[in-house]
């Protein structure tokens, strides 16, 4: 199937892991590795290649999706948003990363938990997720080649559960580092603006 715009907006659910097992340990256009499925528990153990948040979590604090499929519905989902469609365009036009910050999908009935030093120390719903992308090392001209999937992990416990009625289903925005996020405005409530970049290190 060809992902015209780097992502088809009808790839099924199966085919969008598919592109996340690709890009998995393949280098982007700023010479970082896909690492989403480091965001995946796998109890049973995983290897480098393959990923998973009990490796990736070995050296310090990570959160990550309880099961695949939803991280894979999740990516899915906002890829083929509004905002996740602008942001390919975006890649198409000479952009070189991106990240959508969206909502996650009440339907997608996502499970969540922070692991440390490859131990869960707590499970909770998510209620946000951080979807970063860029183009695949050497095909950064190319609007025809697939969407490079860096990373996607699901908020932290602690902003993923405050009230948060004024946040829209398409809010958008990035971050400083490992989780944070810097408003613009001096407002108090979690979400309501936005100016950052994602950390290659989420």
């Amino acid at each position: 199937m060809n992902e015209i715009a780097r992502f088809a907006p009808e790839m099924t659910v199966s085919a969008t892991s598919s592109l996340i097992n690709r890009c998995q340990n393949r280098r982007g256009s700023a010479g970082t590795k896909g690492h989403a499925r480091g965001h995946v528990s796998k109890p049973e153990g995983c290897s480098n290649d393959d990923g998973c948040v009990e490796n990736y979590s070995r050296n310090g604090w990570k959160t990550g999706f309880h099961e695949k499929t939803a991280q894979n519905k999740v990516v899915r989902e906002f890829l083929k948003s509004p905002s996740g469609q602008e942001k390919l365009q975006m890649l198409n036009r000479g952009a070189r990363r991106r990240s959508i910050h969206k909502r996650i999908p009440s339907t997608i009935n996502a499970r969540a938990g922070e692991w440390n030093y490859g131990r869960c120390t707590r499970t909770y719903t998510p209620d946000t997720a951080c979807l970063v992308i860029e183009h695949q090392q050497g095909r950064e001209s190319d609007s025809r080649a697939s969407v490079q999937v860096l990373t996607c992990y699901p908020e932290k416990w602690e902003r993923a559960n405050p009230s948060r009625s004024d946040m829209s289903e398409e809010s958008d925005s990035t971050c400083t580092s490992s989780y944070a996020i810097s408003p613009r405005s001096s407002e108090s409530e979690y979400f309501r603006v936005y100016e950052c970049e994602c950390s290659e290190s989420d």
